[in-house]
C-alpha cells in the first residue's frame, strides 16, 4: 500500500486546483456557484402565458455567469449542474383567484441556438369550488451543459378573474399582510421569496 501526502494540488499552468486540510476536507479552487434573485416585484404579467423571470441581481456568482440585461445565466464551464428555482406567484389585490401556477427552466444551446425545456413544474389549485391566493412554486433538476449554454426561467399564472399575475420578491410584498409583522432577523435583502440557485457538481 502507498500513501501520497499533499495539502494542495496545482494545475501545470499555475493556480490551486484543490486543497486538502488536516481533517481530509477537500476544497476546489474554482467552484461554479450562483444565487440569482428578484429584488423588486415583477408585476402585470400576461396571465395564461409563460413570462421570463426577471432576475435583478446576483447575490453569489463565483464565475461571473449572470447576464443581468437578459435575465440569463451563461454556463462558464461544461459539466453537470444542479438548478433550484423558487418563485412566489400571486395576484396583487386579489385573494383566491390563482387557478394554475408553473415554472419552466430552459437551456438555449450554444451549438445550434435552440431553446429547449429541461424541467417543468405545474400545480392546479382549483379544488372544485374555488382557487388559491399566493403560492410558492418550486422546481429542481440536474442537467448537463456545454460552456456557453444559457439558462432562463419562465413563470406562469392563470387567474380565474383574467387579471394579470405577479411574481413577488419577498413576503413583505405579498397580499399576506398578517405575515409582514415580526419577521425573524433583519432581512437585509435575504428574505427573498423568488430566487435561482445554480451549482456545478461534476
Amino acid at each position: 500500500m502507498s500513501t501520497i501526502k499533499v495539502n494542495e494540488v496545482q494545475h501545470l499552468g499555475g493556480g490551486s486546483a484543490l486543497t486538502i486540510d488536516g481533517t481530509g476536507y477537500i476544497t476546489t479552487g474554482q467552484p461554479v456557484l450562483a444565487k440569482l434573485r428578484l429584488t423588486s416585484n415583477q408585476t402585470n404579467l400576461t396571465q395564461e402565458s409563460y413570462n421570463k423571470l426577471k432576475l435583478d441581481e446576483a447575490a453569489i456568482d463565483t464565475k461571473s455567469g449572470f447576464d443581468n440585461s437578459n435575465d440569463l445565466y451563461v454556463i462558464p464551464i461544461a459539466g453537470y449542474y444542479r438548478i433550484y428555482v423558487q418563485a412566489h406567484i400571486g395576484v396583487i389585490g386579489e385573494q383566491n383567484s390563482l387557478r394554475d401556477s408553473a415554472l419552466v427552466i430552459t437551456n438555449t444551446q450554444v451549438s445550434g441556438g435552440a431553446e429547449v425545456q429541461i424541467a417543468t413544474s405545474h400545480h392546479r389549485h382549483y379544488n372544485g369550488s374555488g382557487d388559491t391566493s399566493d403560492v410558492t412554486e418550486t422546481i429542481y433538476t440536474i442537467h448537463q451543459f456545454a460552456a456557453g449554454d444559457k439558462i432562463a426561467v419562465y413563470t406562469y399564472g392563470n387567474s380565474d378573474t383574467e387579471t394579470a399575475y405577479d411574481v413577488f420578491a419577498d413576503i413583505d410584498a405579498s397580499d399576506e399582510s398578517h405575515m409582514n409583522t415580526g419577521l425573524p432577523g433583519t432581512g437585509d435583502g435575504e428574505d427573498n421569496s423568488t430566487f435561482v440557485i445554480i451549482e456545478r457538481i461534476l
